[in-house]
């Protein structure tokens, strides 16, 4: 098949994948207790769910007057034609009121009304249970804003601010597509820059962006497909994918392509050069693909519906990306020949060189000196603080609901706190309602520290109840985790056992901390699932027992001194604005994966042009040195588009992608150049020849030619 012909069934296979994902539409959720998958995973609400007692979505009203007074005749008229409209919503799928009860401060039948205008008479609430399941309040939802929209045009001279799970979560998915526009804007002119200064030609620079844009089309197409046959993903997929892409697509080009303009300037040949390249680098970045997936798939084993969703989407974008650039990227550079044509006068002197020299020169020094920085900053890793950044304190304040969240706190702060839910399930439950036992135990719960209860549910049957209770914190302070662990662990049993009632937690607190504990006891199996695996194919590709030890070591280093400047940045400077209290409960498995699959990148890419020259030579000090040498460049360019890739998600509003992209950008940085630079050469030449030793028992090992 003729090189022109190839491209053109990859563009039109990219394209068709493309317009299928754009078609379908990628279905996504936000993190957190909502969804029927996280609610089935709470024994709880399993047994709620079993009764037809989901949780539902609610929707809050905040309406003040620009006068001052909301507590006048037209602030009560204008809340009462609020009420008319919000009636008249209809539920989607049956001809039934979306809102099954509908209260106010001028509602003679709500048992608290005047709990819901504020004590300056400045604010009013407007608060309405909906029959929607939390899981489908989205689509239910959706009317809401275009119906508060229609009453303040209305009266103008209202402010409203409203808050709901399904109209928050709306927000949030907006923010992120926004965000990631946004990215791309930035990224994109930023790269080409870094891919200019790299091959001081722009038709070379434009390759890596061609290959990275299709490669994204054909991504997200796939993503979008997968995600109406797996189930739903998780909205910060779709940036990780962007992420991915950009920095998987352009790196492995700019790594194919350095390496054919070297074989051209030696060889002179167009279809030689890239044959070459097929052999020696393109094997590198296959392997290089291989282990970025291995790492990935480690996720599956948290058994998480949020991780598993973005291991799989990450995995479908590194491996399209993988093979555009195998695939494509030859055929590509034999249509554009002047791409490999390198303009010797305008050379520049290898950077790191004088780093990779003096660790040469003092391999011990060297690798001393890095090695206790490294566990220096590794050392904050074991303060991490795992938790649930989808709070009201972290989250943008320039979304609605946040600040409407900030003025119920303010005008009305019993109805302001963390989510708690407390399920009861027995079949005396009526009886204890009757004779008063349930008041008593509620009684005795809201003085371990909580609040309520603001809403109570029962199912049909009378068997399972619900009550809505609320704390003070968030769930990320240590009073809130302790007022839950004293709850299951000791209130709850010793009330509700002697009455045989079985007494669950649900809600968003509990959620939270739960997740934090899944994934601190699942995170060691990741781990060793990915370092063994990854053991494995680097122990084939370079026939080495020690070599994937150290490069194992090495990576492990680089990313725990990355997590504990993560730790840093996040949790020990409360002024600052990427201060958050605590790390994401799935950041650390998912950066580690990421981490480690992208920073085996140079090492495999180094590596391989060592191995090279060692394999021709024997000759441990200088294959050490040309491979250095030769890859110094490229390496260093690849890092500055990784890391600018992530800086810029690093600028995002929302703080689990701050968190990833600032995570990701320092561990490139540590990796592409204290590691590059300093204790992987130190290494290697303090090890010597052991490096390549294989035992004898190995050698039946099949052979991978770099």
């Amino acid at each position: 098949m003729s090189n022109l012909k190839k491209l053109l069934l990859w563009l039109l296979v990219s394209s068709l994948l493309g317009a299928a994902g754009l078609t379908l539409g990628m279905k996504v959720i936000i993190p957190g207790p909502s969804s029927k998958a996280a609610l089935l995973l709470n024994s709880g609400e399993r047994i709620a769910l079993d009764h037809n007692l989901a949780p539902n979505d609610g929707l809050i009203v905040i309406v003040s007057s620009l006068n001052g007074n909301i507590d006048d005749s037209s602030g009560r008229q204008a809340i009462n034609k609020l009420i008319t409209r919000l009636k008249a919503l209809r539920m989607s799928d049956k001809d039934l009121p979306l809102f099954t009860l509908i209260e106010s401060a001028h509602d003679s039948l709500s048992l608290d009304s005047e709990t819901l205008i504020s004590g300056r008479k400045t604010h009013a609430l407007v608060i309405a249970q909906s029959r929607s399941p939390i899981f489908r309040s989205s689509r239910e939802f959706s009317a809401i804003p275009a119906t508060l929209l229609e009453w303040h045009q209305e009266h103008p001279e209202f402010k409203y601010g409203y808050l709901s799970h399904a109209t928050g979560e709306s927000e949030v998915l907006s923010m992120i597509a926004r965000d990631l526009d946004r990215s791309l804007i930035y990224t994109t002119p930023i790269t080409l820059l870094i891919l200019i200064w790299a091959f001081r030609s722009i038709i070379a620079a434009l390759i890596p962006l061609i290959i990275a844009a299709i490669s994204l089309i054909s991504s997200l197409g796939l993503s979008a497909i997968v995600s109406h046959y797996i189930g739903e993903i998780s909205a910060t997929a779709s940036q990780l994918v962007v992420l991915l892409v950009l920095a998987i697509g352009v790196d492995y080009s700019l790594f194919f392509i350095t390496r054919a303009r070297e074989e051209m300037a030696i060889k002179n040949n167009l279809l030689e050069a890239i044959h070459i390249t097929r052999k020696t680098t393109g094997v590198a970045i296959f392997w290089s693909g291989l282990i970025v997936s291995i790492s990935l798939v480690g996720l599956l084993l948290m058994n998480d519906t949020v991780l598993n969703s973005m291991a799989i989407v990450s995995i479908i974008s590194v491996l399209t990306t993988l093979t555009s650039c195998l695939y494509a990227l030859p055929p590509l550079l034999a249509l554009f020949p002047s791409s490999l044509k390198i303009q010797p006068q305008l050379a520049r002197k290898d950077s790191g060189r004088s780093l990779t020299e003096w660790s040469l020169r003092k391999p011990i020094i060297s690798a001393t000196i890095l090695l206790s920085v490294l566990l220096f900053f590794s050392y904050f890793m074991l303060q991490i603080n795992l938790g649930n950044t989808m709070t009201p304190d972290t989250l943008p304040q320039s979304l609605q609901s946040m600040r409407t969240y900030k003025t119920l706190e303010q005008e009305f702060p019993d109805k302001a706190g963390g989510d708690i839910s407390l399920i009861l399930y027995g079949r005396n439950l009526q009886n204890l309602e009757d004779s008063g036992e349930i008041s008593l135990a509620l009684e005795q719960i809201r003085s371990v520290g909580l609040r309520g209860p603001i809403k109570t549910e029962v199912s049909e049957d009378f068997q399972v109840e619900r009550f809505k209770l609320l704390t003070n914190g968030n769930g990320n302070d240590l009073a809130t985790k302790e007022i839950v662990r004293t709850l299951t662990d000791q209130t709850l049993p010793n009330i509700f056992e002697p009455l045989n009632i079985e007494a669950h937690l649900g809600g968003v607190i509990p959620y939270t901390l739960s997740e934090a504990q899944k994934y601190l006891s699942r995170m060691p199996i990741v781990f060793a699932t990915v370092l063994g695996l990854s053991f494995i194919f680097l122990l084939i590709a370079f026939r080495s027992i020690i070599i994937p030890i150290k490069a194992i070591v090495l990576n492990m280093l680089s990313t725990s001194a990355s997590f504990g400047i993560l730790v840093l940045v996040f949790q020990y400077f409360p002024q600052s604005i990427l201060y958050t209290e605590v790390i994401e409960s799935f950041v650390p498995p998912l950066l580690f994966t990421i981490l480690f699959g992208l920073s085996m990148d140079y090492h495999v890419f180094m590596l391989s042009r060592i191995s090279e020259e060692f394999h021709k030579t024997r000759d441990s000090r200088a294959s050490v040195r040309i491979g250095i040498r030769q890859t110094s460049r490229t390496i260093t360019s690849a890092a500055l588009i990784m890391m600018s890739v992530f800086l810029v998600a690093a600028t995002l509003k929302l703080p689990v992608m701050r968190q990833l992209g600032i995570g990701l950008a320092v561990a490139v940085l540590i990796d592409a150049t204290l590691i590059r630079t300093i204790l992987l050469p130190a290494t290697m030449l303090l090890l010597g020849q052991a490096n390549w030793y294989l035992p004898k028992w190995l050698r039946f090992l099949p052979r991978v030619s770099f």
